[in-house]
């Protein structure tokens, strides 16, 4: 974790070399865990790249609601374009309709 607060760049391009699967998708976590409030765009591709789709949802919803809060426009540009279920996007449009609501 310390090495990914250092050189998060660094670390991105080894996540990328990481085969599918639990270890990627926990290293992605982390990424998103550390990263992800300093660039939602990226945190957001990150989540949608995990394979397991507990964890994916999750980070999804998690990443989607911190940045409906700063832009809910482009949170929600990003979801109508992301290669996501009909489900997934249905279910994070929510989450933005909700992180706007009064």
């Amino acid at each position: 974790a310390n090495w990914l607060q250092q050189d998060a760049e660094a670390a991105s391009q080894w996540i990328n070399t990481l085969p599918t699967g639990s270890a990627r998708d926990g290293a992605v976590s982390q990424l998103i865990a550390l990263e992800g409030k300093n660039n939602l765009p990226v945190a957001f591709n990150w989540a949608a790249s995990i394979s397991n789709s507990t964890v994916q949802n999750s980070q999804l919803d998690t990443v989607t609601q911190q940045w409906a809060k700063r832009d809910a426009a482009a949170a929600s540009n990003a979801v109508q374009s992301a290669n996501l279920t009909d489900a997934q996007r249905a279910r994070l449009l929510n989450v933005i309709q909700k992180a706007i609501s009064p």
